[in-house]
């Protein structure tokens, strides 16, 4: 359930990051032939790396409690984030087929087609899952140091 509540809260905290402005000489210095590039590098910076530092929180903060099954709960946080983006992804494809208001709206799976992110997006996309493994690989990093510094009985 974290994980569904991480990815939706990022599409909600999306929302906040689209509302930065990008300067017009950013772009001018990449030049029109290198624009994707430029591309690439505002969607890291502006989406991915906010999205990364928000799954390393929020898995962190999830995954800490659970130190005897950490492995079963990083699973179900992981499943919960691909649940998360197959509904994310549902939802925007219900409101493209809504938005376009024709009488005769073609197949679901045309819209769903339509909302897969750009290739320049892929970064946000794995951000939720690298924070992930990130969270997991620190948790278990901590339990394990706690527990070589716990004197035995």
């Amino acid at each position: 359930m974290s994980g569904l509540a991480l990815v939706v809260a990022g599409a909600y905290f999306s929302g906040y990051l689209a509302a930065l402005a990008v300067p017009k000489a950013y772009f001018a210095f990449f030049g029109r032939e290198h624009r994707t590039l430029a591309w690439v590098f505002v969607e890291f910076a502006y989406v991915a790396l906010p999205f990364f530092l928000l799954s390393l929180a929020w898995c962190w903060l999830t995954l800490r409690p659970a130190a005897s099954s950490i492995k079963e709960a990083a699973w179900f946080c992981f499943g919960g984030i691909v649940l998360g983006f197959a509904y994310e992804e549902w939802l925007s494809a219900i409101a493209l087929r809504a938005a376009e208001d024709l009488p005769n709206p073609s197949s679901f799976f045309t819209y769903l087609w339509r909302v897969v992110p750009a290739w320049r997006a892929l970064p946000n996309v794995l951000a939720f899952p690298v924070g992930l493994l990130a969270a997991f690989a620190l948790v278990r990093r901590s339990n394990i140091t706690r527990q070589a510094h716990t004197p035995a009985p």
